[in-house]
């Protein structure tokens, strides 16, 4: 999964939001400006293709290595 392409989130970024957001299951912002993005592609160094790096995004923009993962609650 890593190193393929960004993924694109539905959550709303905001860069403070993991020191108020609950222990489980964040959903992120209810409102914003920026789209979450998590992990890299091959485009960038590998600094920032980790699986865990978190970025933002605007709405707007559109990439050839920016993905997404089908998910559903359970």
């Amino acid at each position: 999964m890593c190193d393929n392409v960004h993924e694109w989130c539905s959550d709303w970024y905001a860069p403070d939001y993991y020191a108020v957001s609950p222990e489980r299951n964040p959903r992120g912002p209810e409102t914003g400006g920026r789209r979450s993005s998590r992990g890299g592609s091959w485009r960038h160094h590998i600094k920032i293709s980790r699986c865990a790096t978190r970025s933002s995004i605007s709405p707007d923009f559109k990439y050839a290595d920016y993905g997404f993962r089908v998910a559903c609650d359970v």
